[in-house]
């Protein structure tokens, strides 16, 4: 989220409705954040630090030790992600997101089930050529 308020209004909200734990912090508070990843099967990068190619990683590197597997919205290996790798971790960016929204919207919009693999690889090609 933008704010810390916000993201802690958000936790409280998906806690309420759901058997949940969801928990909030700000970048300044390393060790809540170390715990945090520590107790996490997977480390979201949702933020919109990545697209540009000097933007630093979202987190303090040495966190990542804590991480078992990132995942980026980002639809390319941005910093974050190359990070993660150099610890061997498992990682993945969000092109299969975008993939699968795609893909939905075009059903919804036009009755027409895609051929997924097909816009994959259209997709994979149109982004790896930049």
């Amino acid at each position: 989220n933008r704010t810390v308020e916000k993201a802690r209004q958000l936790c409280e909200r998906l806690n309420s409705a759901y058997t949940s734990n969801a928990q909030a912090c700000g970048l300044e508070d390393i060790n809540i954040m170390r715990d945090f990843i520590k107790d996490s099967q997977v480390l979201i990068q949702g933020s919109s630090i990545g697209l540009k190619k000097d933007d630093p990683c979202p987190i303090p590197a040495e966190l990542l030790d804590a991480a078992t597997c990132c995942y980026d919205t980002i639809y390319k290996n941005t910093v974050f992600l190359q990070e993660a790798a150099r610890r061997g971790l498992k990682t993945a960016d969000g092109r299969t997101m975008l993939l699968h929204q795609g893909a939905r919207s075009f059903e919804i919009w036009t009755g027409i089930k895609p051929d997924v693999e097909l816009m994959r690889q259209a997709l994979y090609h149109e982004l790896d050529s930049r």
